[in-house]
């Protein structure tokens, strides 16, 4: 059995043998990182990345893709030894897309040193509802139109120092009013709306190139098959919206199998 659309996290500062299996037998595309699975320091993440890419030839495979949720400001996804830029909203704040895209070059720069080559960032959701509880000052403003501007900086910023971007949560989080990691949030409004306020930073981003496009867990009744179906599963948003009226060509994603919950019959790694 190949696998080379999985992306597996793991538990270990080192590969772990259960990975090394996968990697070796399963011919995975990748890994995801993450801070409290994953990172004790910079030299320690570089020493990891290392090991899977020999993993990886000795296997046979190609590079992996290997990623990390690496936003900076409230979220450091690759550790406290990395820079701790501005967040998104303090970006948002100062308002200036030069300064943001040398951010993200330089964050780009910094995560590429340790050898990983996809940033699960920027968050490009517009932040509407000021209830919302897991977005917050990770966006870049409540302007879709300066969040579009500044969104499209970092990944251009990014992507020059050779990191795939990723641009998320589309179709958008910023509305909800329920953390989409515990339950699936509704978003009622109308195709019109989303074009007005969610849509253009997600329009920006595939405008700069972005590689990925990691989709929300949150249900759009006014576009997806069901009313209840996450945007995740839905064909009409991952197919029809988002590459067909969008224009999306990359790669799109989701974390549905993070800290070690992985598919039935691949057990733990």
């Amino acid at each position: 059995m190949t696998n080379a659309h999985l992306m597996l996290a793991f538990e270990g500062t080192a590969p772990s043998p259960a990975i090394l299996e996968a990697i070796q037998n399963h011919h995975l595309s990748g890994v995801s990182l993450f801070r409290p699975l994953n990172v004790q320091n910079a030299a320690q993440v570089r020493e990891l990345t290392a090991a899977l890419q020999t993993a990886a030839r000795a296997a046979g495979l190609p590079p992996l893709l290997i990623a990390a949720d690496h936003e900076t400001g409230q979220l450091l996804g690759l550790g406290s030894d990395l820079t701790n830029f501005p967040g998104n909203m303090a970006l948002a704040a100062i308002g200036d897309a030069a300064l943001a895209e040398q951010v993200g070059r330089a964050m780009g720069l910094e995560i590429a040193a340790l050898g990983v080559n996809i940033n699960y960032a920027p968050v490009c959701d517009v932040n509407s509802n000021p209830a919302n509880p897991s977005i917050g000052i990770r966006a870049l403003g409540d302007n879709p139109r300066q969040a579009a501007e500044l969104a499209s900086a970092l990944i251009r910023g990014m992507q020059s120092a050779g990191i795939a971007a990723t641009a998320k949560h589309f179709p958008g989080l910023g509305e909800t009013a329920v953390d989409s990691h515990h339950a699936v949030p509704v978003v009622p409004h109308t195709l019109g709306r989303l074009e007005t306020v969610e849509f253009p930073p997600f329009r920006a981003a595939i405008g700069a190139g972005v590689k990925m496009m990691m989709t929300g867990h949150v249900a759009l009744p006014a576009l997806a098959e069901q009313p209840d179906l996450p945007a995740t599963l839905s064909r009409a948003i991952q197919r029809d919206l988002l590459r067909g009226r969008l224009g999306f060509e990359g790669c799109s994603s989701a974390t549905q199998w993070r800290w070690g919950r992985l598919p039935k019959g691949w057990g733990k790694c």
